[in-house]
Formats: C-alpha cells, structure tokens, sequence
C-alpha cells in the first residue's frame, strides 16, 4: 500500500512495538553493568608473548570453557567470545588493564567508563581468573576424557570415565560461583542438582542413564548466552541513542492514534453479515507482551550488527570445542568422521555451526538436524564468505539503483505536471457521517486500482467503469475501502465523472468465514486489486490487504472477499448500491510463512535511525491459461535471501563485474553504523507471487519474480499487464527506501524524494526471467515535494482498451487526497517513454480526447519550481485557459513548458502593442476559463499586469 504522509514514514504506523528496544536495551543495560557484565566472564585474554609482538587475534564466537590448544597453538584458558563475523580485535582490546574495546579502528575508541561508573577491569581480572582456574581443573583432570578417540560413539561424542564425587564437588562450586558472578545461579540449579555419575564398563560404553550432557549442554547455553551479550554491550555502546529515541517518538506517535471500527451509515439499513468477534484488551495482553520481546529481541540483535565492522576470516574454524564456523551451500556432510556416506548438503551460503566434539581425520563433528554430522575442517571457515547467486530470479541490484541518478532529468522517464492549476479538484460527494463528531466529514482518497476483467483488461461492470480507492477523512490514519462509479456512456473525464458508492465494507471483516485467525485483529484495509469474473452477475471478487498493525498477530495480511453490487431500484441506468448483506467469503489468504517470505516474527525491527519496512500487502490478481495468480508486495524470507549480514555478501545483490562488487562492498563495510549501512542491511523488498485454486484458495507460494537485497526495501502495489506475448510487471516505490547517499536517487529529506515507477518485463511466462525495463528498471520519476499541491504517488498501469495500441494509462492520487491527472505510458519492447506533452483529466482510466498541457519540473532543482520558471508557467497557464478550456481536444502541437520555456516566450521582435494586445484580450478570457474563483475582476487586473511584466522581461 502506497501510505498517507501522516500514516507513515516507511512503517512507523505500526510503532506499537518501537518502544520495544527501549525498554528492552534498558533492562539490558542493567543486566549488563548492574550485574557485573556477566559476559566479561567469557572475554579472552591474550598470551603474553602475543602482546609483546602486538599481534592481533580473530575472535572465535561460541568457544565453550573446555578447550584444548587454538589454531595459533596456544593454549586457552579461559573462554574466548565472538562479536560477529570473526570480528577481529587488537590484543589490547580486552586486556584486563585497558578500559577500552578497540574495533580496529584508531579513530574509534568506546571506554566502559563513559556509559558505567563500575571498574569493569577488576571484574573481568576476578571473572577470567576464575574461568581460568576451572577450565585448568577440568583439564587437568584426568578422571575426565573429552572427545577422545576411544570413547567416542555413534550417538554421543562425549562419554567419560568414572568421575568420582570430589571431582564432581569441584565442578558445582565452580560453576556455582561463576554463574553467581554472572548473575545466572538460578539457571544452571536444575542442571547441577541433576547431575549424576555415569559408570563405563569394561567395554567403554555407558551402564548408567545419565551422564554429564546435560551439564556441558549448561556450558554451551552459558557461553551462547555471553557471547550475545558481551556481542550487544559492545554494539550498544556504538549507538546514537539520542536518534534512537527521537526515532521510537516519532514512531509511536501516529500509532497510538488506534483507529476506530466504525460503519457507513449511508449503508446502515442493510442487514449486514456477522463480523469476527474480537478480543479483549486483557486478552491481547499476552500476545502483545510476547510481541514486544520478539521484535525488541530483534531490534537489539540488528542494533548490535549495524554497528559492529565486518572483518572477513577465511581460516578453518579450528580444533576448538564449541567453536563456530560457517560453511557454505552443497557442502556434504558425513555420517562419521571416515566414512564416504553423507547425511546430505548443506543448503544454503553462509551456515554456521558450532563443532561439539575434537576434530577426527580433518573432519569436524555438529549438529546436523537430529543428527551428528561431520564436515571437513577446510571447508569451513571463521566467517561468512563471499558468493555470488541470483538463485534464478531478477535482483534490482545496486548497479541499477546507481544508475537512476544518470537518469532523473531525463525526460523519457519524468512525470508530467498540468499546467492547468483546476487539475486539483477533490472528490464530490465522498463524504460518510463519522460517529464520533456527530456531522458528516469529508473524505479523502489515496491508493486507487479499477475493476478490471481476469485478464487484465478494464471491466465494463453493467455499463459502468468502477474504481476502488482507499478512504479516510482527513488526517485519519486508518483507511477504508471505498467504491466509485463511472457510466462509460457518460463523460469519461475528470473528477466529477465518478460517484462516491460507499465503503466496500461496513464493517471491518463482515461476511467472515468461521475462526479466521486474522480478520479480527483488523485496524486498516489497505490496497489490492478487484476483479470482475462474470459479467452477467452482480458479483466482484476483492483482494486486499488486512492491516492489523504488528502489535497484534499477523501485521500484514493478504486477504479476500465476494461482494456484490447491485442496480439501484432493480435498474442498472438509476445507478449502483453495495448490498452488504451478500458479503461472504471474506477470509485470509496468507500472513507469510517466513521462509520464502518475511512474516511478522523473523522481521528485524530497528537499527538506529532505520526501520524495517515490513511488507506483506497489496495483492494483485491475474489470470493465465486458466490458472490466477496473485503478486504481492512482501519481503525475502530465510531460504530466498534474507536480510541482515548476508546482504553484504552476496554479488549477485551488487552488480555483474566481480571488481565492482568488492569495492562497492568495501565502502559499505567502511561505513559501517551509518544511515545507508543500516539500509543496506535491512533492505529485501521482494514481489511475490502464489497460485490460487478455482475457489481462491491457496494452491502454492512460489519463489519471488524480483527482489532487492542491499539495494531497496519497498516495491509497492505490484501491477502485472500481458501486452504483445509479454508480461509487464510495474512497482512504485520512494527515494527514501532506497539503500543510498545519492540525493538525486534517495533525496536530501522525509519530505523531498524522488518518487519511482520500475519495471521489468518477461518474454517467457509469467513465472519466467523478468529482466528490467530500460536497463536499470527505471520507468517514472517524479521530484515534486509531498507538501506541493501537485504531489502524486501510488501510480498504476491500466491497459489501454484498443489491444494493438502500446499506450496505457497511469492513475496516481493527488496531494494525499483525490485522484490525480492520469498519465500516459508508451510500451515498445523492453524500453518504455513516459508522455510529457499532456496528460489526461483527474481519474481517468481510459485513453480520451481531452488532453490538458503539461511542464516538466527544473531539472537543477527538486524545489516546487525554479525561479526561473515562474513567469514562464504563469504565462503557460494563461494561454492554455484560452486555447484549450475543459473538454476541449488539444492537439499534440499546443504551446507546453515542455519545450524548456523557449515555446512560451516572446520574441524580442514583438512590439508592445503586440503585448498589450494580449494582455487585454486574457483580462476578457480569464474569468471565461474558469481560472478566477468568483469571477473576481479586482484579480483578473491582476493577472493581466504580472503578465504584462513577464512578457516584458522575458523580451
């Protein structure tokens, strides 16, 4: 959904949840320097000879208490810990002397002592000789054998000889007082009064039926638990915490504003169907608390990554027990550590394993699903690596956003703007009473979208064109559905040709099938697509999207419904009425499973000043051979790219040439913490597509048709058009969801972007290889401000009626409120031109004779209009009231500020006379165009004298 100004900035409506990592990084903090930054106890400290040689050392993360010698062949005695990706460290960094971490980074020091008044290197001293002396103890101990050769089995790697009771009395107290130290005494008290003695036969193998596991299982926890926290502490100290904070107010602010589930009275005397009970607030609680963990949890985890430098580390992960490693996409996995036998591959790039045993014959035991799997040592490495997989879809890539900034003045791509100012009418008749103040209230109309045939094709529904907006009165946040009506053998232009109906619901989920998990949750409808299936009933299928804000359960739905509209009277001339009470079928679709697509729990929240832009909307309906599609907005899952880290990994998100990519990587790791960093890392927009069943159900979710990893993060209201064998598929999307510091591709400020239309075309299917229109994907673009009164968005291709024609309208809504001039679109192959010399009246969705002239913004300026325009346009405006009033056909010749201003000015041969001629012939014609309110001739005199002056000056 294209949202309102105040509705969003990206996806601050659903702020709810934004207080999250405030809370969250608070109880954090005293988790971590209140009780004595329990995660110093698993910080490493250096030998002395790699201090005198200054050497640095690459962090191993989840390396457990118990360790044998590391790949540098010193021997460790206390736990070493992993910031991420191998997160290379000075050997000052967490000496127990120095009070700062140093990321490698001279200009970049975080002392302790500027967050937290507690001496951090008297505990870190106390806690590492601690875990120091224990990991000794254990092993020294020769009552216990780790992962030796002879005791090891096929289900379990860790079998032990006899311990007797004073060696198992050593282990509880020491764990006892570090896990006090730690602040974690209470977690590991089950485990240790658990513990148990396991005595081994003759034979080696286990009489008993417990032995230590569960204990060493403890150790793990314990170490996966430091290394995230020393992990986050570390990260947190990197934040801006003042943008931080402004950011989560400013999020909550639109959000607490909890829209109302109110009914159009207009409709009130239907017998409307039963709508989903909803629950309580008490009931809600638990799922909101439980929300609130998962995304904070989430947040903080994002937080610390954004602000932590990749450092790459293509070493084998080493003979460590518990250390981590990652391996990459079809590495096999043994079933033992000398067999040929493989358990299967692994399945993506970049998995990381934690070894849980002493490496055998070069091969490394993990866990693999239920399983102990064995991989080789080389094949693993201690961080992620680089790879290059376009995993058989299209990627708007880096290099294509790049390149949008040689294209923004490029009239082939640039949205018109009328030069006639009456092309700004709102909506007559949208109105609706509102319960709350009493009166009626007007509404407003944003995202629009026709009723079209399966095929694509306008609908003609019983003689009229119809047109589904989203509604809400002015400065509302939650949009309804509305329904508008044109008669097709009426006037086809302009505003005034469409009739408000009401809303396509009186209720929020009305006509709900039994126990749907969703609709109940419901706080907004927001767009999709209408479709008429058979012309001879007065039946319409919707889909659209269920918004239920990420407070409560699913966020984002894709949902769908049958409404019927009927003839006024029992006769189709006097007009259309919604009958509400055949509502039926109202149900949703899918909430995203998280794997091929983003769903609400895996969404990563925030990371300083950037916010994940969580989609999962805007479904639009196809048909092909029989079968209907459904593409959607919605974002990569785990198995199709997810974000995060591996954004910075893969080439095929960057660009075709190797060189290009690693240094364009690079930079980013450079920049690590900033604005584009962060939307870099979050950036995975992705249109989706699914198959339905006869009866709209889902049949299958396929793999996305494009995708935006590193590069943007929102590719709203999908539009699919079959021209010519040739499935076209348009997105609109913002310059500030795009992942870059280029203010002519992102714009300087929340209020001044560029506004896109890409596309991609496939000449091998609808689910074939969709390749970017004009190179780069770039279609439309506009850099009119969202506060000027011309401001369009949510722009949407309609074919054109006559199939062998290449040019198709463009809707879009206007300054937040109406329906905008229509545009129009030439299609020719894989390359498309926007026209710039007219466009259409407001709302069209059909080519017609009346065309209106246009301008083009100043191409060095994203302001309203450069000075240097100014006297042109007025004087553009002049003359187009006169030679081409409304309704009248203007011919592709007729004086535009196309023609960069030259066309309207006057040469300087014209005499004065000439001027004043001129001059009082527009003071007659003004008032006649309609352009002065009230017939005012106090301003007509006006006008004539500016334009007077203006031909002056301009000669």
């Amino acid at each position: 959904m294209a949202q309102k100004k105040l509705q969003t900035q990206s996806t601050q409506t659903d702020g709810h949840w934004l207080v999250t990592t405030l809370i969250c990084s608070t109880i954090l903090g005293v988790q971590l320097f209140g009780q004595n930054v329990k995660a110093a106890a698993n910080e490493s400290v250096p030998s002395q000879n790699q201090q005198d040689a200054g050497q640095t050392m690459a962090y191993q993360p989840d390396v457990c208490l118990l360790n044998g010698n590391d790949s540098l062949g010193n021997t460790n005695t206390s736990a070493s810990s992993g910031i991420t990706d191998s997160q290379t460290i000075t050997s000052e960094a967490i000496n127990p002397q120095s009070q700062s971490v140093n990321f490698n980074d001279s200009s970049t020091s975080t002392s302790y002592d500027d967050i937290d008044t507690i001496s951090t290197s008297t505990i870190t001293s106390q806690l590492s000789a601690q875990t120091s002396d224990f990991n000794q103890q254990l092993i020294n101990t020769d009552k216990l054998q780790v992962s030796t050769t002879d005791n090891i089995t096929a289900n379990n790697p860790f079998s032990f000889s006899q311990p007797d009771e004073q060696m198992l009395d050593n282990i509880k107290s020491q764990v006892i007082s570090i896990a006090q130290n730690a602040g974690i005494e209470d977690q590991l008290q089950f485990a240790i009064d658990n513990i148990q003695q396991t005595i081994i036969d003759t034979n080696g193998q286990p009489t008993g039926n417990q032995n230590l596991d569960m204990l060493l299982k403890q150790f793990q926890t314990l170490n996966a638990q430091q290394d995230v926290m020393i992990s986050m502490a570390l990260g947190l100290t990197k934040i801006n915490w003042w943008d931080a904070i402004t950011n989560i107010v400013g999020g909550l602010a639109p959000a607490l504003l909890m829209p109302l589930n109110i009914f159009n009275p207009q409709d009130s005397s239907d017998q409307s169907p039963a709508i989903p009970v909803k629950d309580t607030f008490f009931q809600l609680i638990p799922t909101i608390i439980d929300n609130i963990v998962n995304q904070g949890t989430q947040s903080i985890m994002s937080l610390t990554e954004v602000n932590t430098k990749i450092v790459d580390d293509a070493r084998p992960m080493g003979n460590l027990l518990y250390s981590r490693g990652y391996v990459q996409k079809n590495t096999p996995v043994y079933v033992d550590s000398s067999s040929d036998a493989i358990l299967g591959k692994i399945d993506d790039y970049n998995v990381a394993i934690t070894s849980i045993g002493a490496k055998q014959n070069g091969r490394i035991p993990f866990q693999y699903a239920n399983n102990i799997g064995w991989v080789n040592e080389q094949a693993t490495t201690r961080s992620r690596q680089v790879y290059d997989d376009d995993f058989n879809w299209t990627h708007f890539t880096r290099d294509d956003m790049s390149s949008i900034a040689e294209n923004v003045n490029n009239p082939k791509y640039q949205a018109p703007r009328p030069v006639d100012q009456t092309l700004n009418q709102e909506l007559k008749g949208a109105i609706q009473r509102s319960s709350l103040l009493g009166r009626q209230e007007a509404l407003e109309v944003w995202d629009s979208w026709p009723v079209q045939n399966t095929d694509g094709t306008l609908a003609n529904y019983h003689g009229y064109h119809l047109v589904i907006g989203l509604t809400a009165p002015k400065g509302g946040i939650s949009a309804k559905m509305g329904l508008f009506s044109q008669p097709i053998n009426g006037s086809q232009t302009g505003v005034n040709s469409w009739t408000y109906l009401g809303n396509l619901f009186n209720q929020f989920g009305e006509g709900a099938v039994a126990n749907d998990p969703y609709l109940k949750y419901m706080q907004a409808e927001w767009s999709g697509s209408t479709v008429m299936l058979n012309p001879n009933d007065d039946t319409l299928r919707v889909f659209y999207t269920n918004h239920t804000h990420l407070m409560t359960p699913g966020g984002q739905v894709l949902t769908t419904a049958q409404i019927s509209v009927e003839a006024k009277d029992n006769d189709w001339a006097n007009g259309l009425v919604i009958n509400h009470s055949k509502t039926t079928d109202h149900r949703s679709l899918y909430a995203g499973d998280g794997k091929l697509y983003q769903n609400q729990q895996n969404m990563a929240g925030f990371a300083g000043s950037v916010w994940d832009d969580y989609c999962l909307r805007d479904p639009h309906l196809v048909a092909d051979h029989n079968q209907y599609y459904l593409v959607f907005e919605g974002n990569t899952g785990t198995q199709t790219g997810n974000q995060g880290l591996d954004n910075f990994y893969n080439q095929a998100y960057y660009s075709k040439d190797r060189d290009t990519f690693l240094k364009e990587r690079q930079r980013l790791i450079d920049s690590v913490g900033t604005n584009e960093y962060q939307q870099t890392y979050m950036a995975n927009a992705a249109i989706g597509i699914m198959s339905l069943n006869p009866d709209f159900t889902v049949k299958e979710v396929m793999n996305p048709l494009v995708t935006a990893n590193a590069a943007n993060d929102e590719l709203e209201r999908p539009n699919l058009v079959h021209f010519q064998n040739k499935w076209y598929l348009f997105s609109d999307t913002r310059g500030s969801h795009m992942a870059s510091t280029d203010l002519l591709v992102h714009g300087n400020d929340q209020n001044n972007y560029p506004i896109y239309m890409l596309g991609f075309v496939s000449e091998d299917g609808i689910n074939g290889h969709y390749k970017p229109l004009n190179g780069n994907g770039l279609v439309l673009v506009s850099n009119i401000p969202q506060d000027s009164p011309d401001f369009t968005y949510a722009h949407y291709v309609i074919p054109n009626q006559d199939p062998n024609s290449n040019e198709f309208v463009v809707t879009a809504y206007l300054n937040h409120k109406t329906f905008a001039p229509s545009l129009l679109l030439k299609i020719d192959g894989d390359s498309t031109t926007m026209v710039t010399d007219q466009v259409l009246g407001q709302g069209d969705v059909v080519v017609t004779p009346t065309r209106y002239s246009t301008y083009l913004s100043d191409q060095n300026s994203q302001s309203d209009f450069g000075l240097n325009l100014l006297p042109n346009r007025i004087f553009e405006s002049m003359l187009s009231a006169l030679s081409h009033p409304t309704d009248q056909s203007v011919d592709n010749s007729s004086i535009s500020a196309t023609s960069q201003h030259s066309a309207t000015s006057q040469s300087q041969e014209n005499s004065l006379a000439a001027m004043n001629s001129q001059s009082q012939s527009l003071s007659t014609a003004l008032p006649q165009a309609g352009l002065l309110a009230n017939h005012d001739y106090t301003w007509s005199a006006f006008w004539t004298t500016l334009v007077g002056l203006t031909s002056f000056g301009n000669n």
